[in-house]
């Protein structure tokens, strides 16, 4: 049987791109729009750094600068850029502003299957190869492999090919000394050295699965199984997405966990700290813009390479409230500011494509400023205080099976105010809401409402009222049960019975001091972070018999002085990792020992109820976050450096 090949037996080098003229600063470059308008596209030399894009109307007919520098990530030979509204509508080019040497391409050949590179004698021992291909859907060269050439340089070496990328263009490039890290050497500036930190107490080992680890805050009924919340980090395998406050994007590869690699960047410093992943080194970052009335960006994020390149950017007026990724779709919610009603209102958008070019798929309006968000298991729900009023909210509820469209949701008006996510609930047909107002004597009230979602609108059942006159902190749903934190001396917890919602009642009422701010139902038990007397607390309750709730155990964090901890305001910020036993909560504090910043490992035992104090991972900085990372290592990060620690002696946690 004779088998044609249809490609080339042997292979020099991959058909190089050509272009009209030789590039040169200054040159203009050809560019079409496309999506609508809202895009510019441009292909160019793999030479061309940087470009800038001139806009010019036919009234003043001089070019002004749309956008001073637009860079152009190695290897690529086609951008892309997102036109502001009503640019499109002007004169537009694309001038060459930098340019970047040639690289230095290395001849091979490759066998007919195309399963090997083969490099001929002569290169210099130690030499860096980057193995690439070219990804025509992005129109860039893209690394598969790093090679280096072998100390016998009198003979042929091979670079094996893999399967997906047999079929397209191939090249060898040399790496320069100074990139002879997959990253830039001056991306790499900052703290690279990780010293152990010691602690005190016994040495009992403990073990942890990484596997029961989760982020805080992703759990149970602020987020269901598809739908998912954005956060500054995001951990996929061994690899960190970071969306560094300070920096930008940070990608870091831990899988040699002595030896942590930033591996792809994206300077975008202090514009916000939403992120999702989509998969295939893609990340989806929110972008916030507080100038010209508010402006939110949705921003497509490609960091396969060292320099992470914008893929796609979509604008997007008004402010941003908060947003969720649902089935692989991006419901966002942003807020504007109305001069002539002097009110403010929110839009809702559903964003789709998001790993190839986001678009608006639909949009509702709604007539009050959303100021919380949250899932349910069929419905996305946003609240907002109501119209000329500061005591009472409004909610909208849209249908999850409906995306992506969006429709005319449920609404209805609650007798009190949600502060967050916490406060609202879906159990099956009914809707549980926390509330707060304010009374004629301006006495708070909290109470605990639901609602039948059985009708058209959402029918009001009960109204519990909880107390008067006290703040209200913590709120967690669990099934048939609310446990609701209120302060004003001391700390109430009530434990709420939701079986029957047209008959809830109370089953307890705990009086502990201080109060919590995020509660985590662990088994028979809560776990909880709060405030006591200026310090940072984690706490246990014992609610395994609900009409006799106990306080079982508590810690305080941040030694001897004054502390404060995001977790506070932020549950995002703590790690309860039920199957370790371990709570993990960054606290900075002012006591005997100066100013501390720091993250505190707590065991928690849920058999015995018992919380005890262990190690700390200290910082320079503040720390953001820290979880397990896997098997026995636990990951901190703050905004300047990340501590990657053998965790297998919780009092001594060490540096890799």
């Amino acid at each position: 049987m004779m088998r044609l090949s249809l490609l080339p037996a042997v292979l020099l080098l991959a058909t190089p791109l050509t272009f009209p003229s030789q590039a040169a600063v200054g040159k203009v470059l050809p560019h079409s729009l496309f999506n609508s308008n809202t895009q510019l596209r441009v292909k160019l030399p793999e030479t061309v750094s940087e470009v800038v894009v001139e806009a010019k109307t036919k009234r003043t007919r001089t070019w002004t600068v749309l956008s001073s520098s637009v860079a152009n990530p190695p290897g690529s030979t086609r951008l892309i850029f997102n036109l502001p509204p009503g640019a499109s509508r002007q004169d537009l080019r694309v001038k060459i502003r930098h340019l970047r040497p040639a690289p230095q391409v290395v001849a091979f050949t490759a066998d007919t299957a195309r399963t090997q590179m083969r490099i001929s004698a002569g290169l210099a021992a130690g030499t860096r190869l980057s193995a690439e291909y070219f990804d025509g859907g992005t129109q860039q060269w893209r690394r598969f492999i790093a090679a280096e050439a072998p100390a016998n340089t009198g003979s042929s070496w091979s670079v094996a090919v893999p399967s997906a990328q047999r079929r397209s263009p191939l090249r060898l490039v040399k790496i320069e000394a100074s990139q002879s890290s997959r990253f830039p050497a001056s991306f790499r500036t900052g703290k690279t050295q990780f010293s152990g930190r010691e602690v005190r107490s016994d040495d009992t080992a403990y073990s942890m699965d990484a596997s029961s680890a989760r982020l805080a805050g992703s759990s149970a009924d602020a987020a269901t199984p598809q739908t998912e919340e954005s956060d500054i980090w995001k951990i996929s395998g061994t690899t960190i997405y970071f969306f560094n406050q300070l920096r930008g994007l940070q990608v870091i590869e831990t899988a040699n966990a002595a030896e942590p690699e930033i591996v792809s960047f994206l300077r975008m410093p202090a514009v916000g700290e939403d992120m999702y992943l989509l998969g295939d080194y893609r990340a989806l970052l929110v972008r916030r813009d507080w100038k010209n009335g508010g402006t939110t960006g949705v921003v497509l994020v490609d960091a396969s390479l060292p320099q992470a390149r914008i893929v796609a950017e979509l604008h997007i007026p008004g402010w941003y409230s908060d947003s969720r990724l649902v089935g692989g779709r991006l419901v966002l919610a942003t807020t504007q500011w109305d001069s002539t009603s002097w009110q403010s209102s929110s839009m809702v958008r559903v964003i789709d494509d998001l790993a190839t070019a986001p678009r608006i798929a639909a949009e509702a309006q709604l007539d009050f400023a959303a100021n919380a968000m949250g899932a349910g298991s069929d419905f996305l729900w946003l609240s907002g205080s109501k119209r000329w009023s500061w005591t009472e909210s409004s909610i909208a509820l849209f249908p999850l099976a409906s995306l992506p469209a969006l429709g005319q949701p449920l609404r209805t008006e609650l007798g009190g105010m949600i502060y967050d996510k916490f406060k609202v609930h879906q159990n099956g047909d009914t809707l549980f809401a926390v509330t707060q107002s304010w009374g004629a004597n301006w006495r708070q009230s909290t109470a605990l409402e639901s609602y039948s979602l059985g009708g058209e609108s959402p029918e009001r059942l009960q109204r519990l009222p909880l107390v008067e006159g006290e703040s209200l902190h913590a709120t967690r749903f669990d099934g048939n049960r609310a446990s609701v934190v209120t302060f004003e001396q001391i700390d109430p917890l009530w434990i709420i019975d939701l079986a029957d919602p047209v008959a809830m009642r109370i089953e307890s009422e705990l009086q502990v001091p201080g109060w919590s701010t995020y509660i985590q139902p662990v088994g028979g038990y809560l776990a909880a972070v709060g405030v006591d007397a200026g310090k940072v607390t984690a706490s246990l309750f014992d609610v395994r018999d609900p009409s006799n709730p106990s306080l079982s155990s508590r810690v305080d964090i941040g030694g001897d002085g004054y502390a404060w901890s995001e977790a506070n305001w932020n549950e995002k910020a703590v790690a309860i990792i039920p199957d370790s036993g371990l709570i993990l909560v960054p606290f900075s504090s002012f006591n005997s020992e100066g100013d501390v910043t720091a993250v505190q490992l707590v065991d928690m035992d849920a058999e015995a109820g018992t919380l005890t104090k262990r190690g700390v991972i200290r910082h320079a900085f503040t720390p953001r976050r820290a979880n397990a990372l896997r098997a026995g290592i636990l990951a901190s990060i703050s905004n300047r450096e990340l501590f990657l620690l053998d965790a297998s002696n919780r009092d001594k946690p060490t540096a890799l």
